[in-house]
């Protein structure tokens, strides 16, 4: 069984044959993968290992699964580092999903928040009940959006939804009355095209209202590299600078879809936060690969193709370019002979900022 990554960078990540007893009949022995890039979790049945059927949509990025003990199917999420268990139910009246928005969560006193609960869901349609219990003695509300004034001090507030037949969740928000969130500005980098190999420098300033100027060890940096529609960790966090300098790697992932986030944490006294992010994109060269004479094959980054072909790529970033020593179209063999730029037949380039062809030269005996 194979399935097409259709340019997405999609990312296997196996697997297990499911040998208990806790799902239905009809999984055993299915052959369970998922996929990191594209956030599914889908089966091959026993009874065909030809045609894969989705199980769980929307995972974020599996990297292992297991069957458990309990005959359960056990999944490590990379995004969220946690281990999540999917159960088999029936037909049982499953948990509603609290969800609350509030605004705002910090300021003055007194305080007036508003409190909506209509992201909430069930995953039955069932109707949903809610009660709130703002955290600080007063009484309980009921209702999907509610309102309630608090007095100097930080505070939890809880909202459980609940379904006809008594299935419930909760769920909590902090709220600072009193005390303000900081505002903070990422100065560098500006937005600015990258090059692979090109170095980054970031900077950034806060105040708050009532600490003044927030030093150095208020602020916090990550940089998060973006990829298709997944992530990958790239930097930090680097605790208690205000500016630093990173470098753009030459070499690693070749596709042009891609950029890099700063995303900057400022934190007062009160243990408030503000969190900022600047994006920066990366410069763009096409690179066009031919042959002489035309219709030959050659390699790139390892990969066949068959020239002429066409490819956009990061400038700066490191390619390897390759020609085989002898091959063979329509009947006639051709040998190497040299590429257009004078590298070997196989060679490394760094993408230059033109648009640039590279032509290997061929001939017949």
């Amino acid at each position: 069984y194979a399935y097409n990554h259709n340019g997405s960078g999609a990312s296997i990540a196996g697997g297990a044959f499911y040998q208990a007893n806790q799902f239905p009949q009809e999984y055993a022995d299915s052959y369970f993968f998922g996929d990191y890039v594209l956030g599914f979790i889908r089966r091959l049945a026993a009874q065909d290992y030809t045609r894969a059927l989705d199980f769980a949509t929307d995972v974020p990025g599996p990297v292992d699964l297991r069957v458990g003990p309990d005959g359960s199917l056990y999944y490590l999420s990379f995004f969220t580092g946690s281990v999540n268990r999917i159960a088999y139910i029936g037909g049982a009246n499953r948990n509603p999903t609290a969800v609350i928005r509030a605004r705002p969560t910090a300021g003055d006193a007194p305080l007036r928040v508003y409190f909506s609960a209509l992201a909430s869901s069930d995953p039955d349609n069932d109707s949903l009940s809610y009660t709130w219990d703002f955290g600080d003695g007063t009484p309980a509300a009921s209702g999907s959006s509610v309102s309630h004034v608090y007095q100097a001090g930080q505070y939890t507030a809880k909202l459980s939804a609940s379904d006809p037949l008594g299935a419930s969740s909760t769920t909590t928000i902090s709220v600072t009355s009193g005390s303000n969130r900081p505002t903070a500005k990422i100065t560098r980098p500006d937005r600015y095209r990258y090059s692979a190999g090109s170095t980054v420098s970031f900077a950034g300033t806060g105040t708050d209202k009532e600490d003044g100027l927030l030093p150095a060890s208020a602020f916090s940096w990550s940089v998060i590299f973006h990829h298709a529609e997944h992530t990958h960790p790239f930097l930090g966090p680097l605790n208690g600078v205000k500016r630093g300098t990173f470098q753009i790697p030459r070499t690693g992932e070749t596709s042009a879809n891609v950029f890099y986030r700063v995303q900057m944490t400022v934190k007062d006294s009160s243990g408030l936060t503000r969190v900022l992010t600047r994006d920066i994109r990366p410069r763009r060269t096409r690179l066009t690969l031919e042959t002489s004479p035309p219709g030959l094959q050659l390699t790139l980054d390892g990969q066949p193709l068959v020239a002429p072909q066409a490819v956009i790529g990061v400038t700066g970033s490191t390619r390897t370019l390759g020609a085989p020593a002898t091959q063979e179209r329509n009947g006639v063999s051709y040998e190497f002979v040299g590429w257009s730029d004078g590298g070997a037949a196989t060679h490394t380039i760094q993408t230059p900022v033109p648009n640039t062809t590279y032509t290997a030269i061929y001939r017949a005996p």
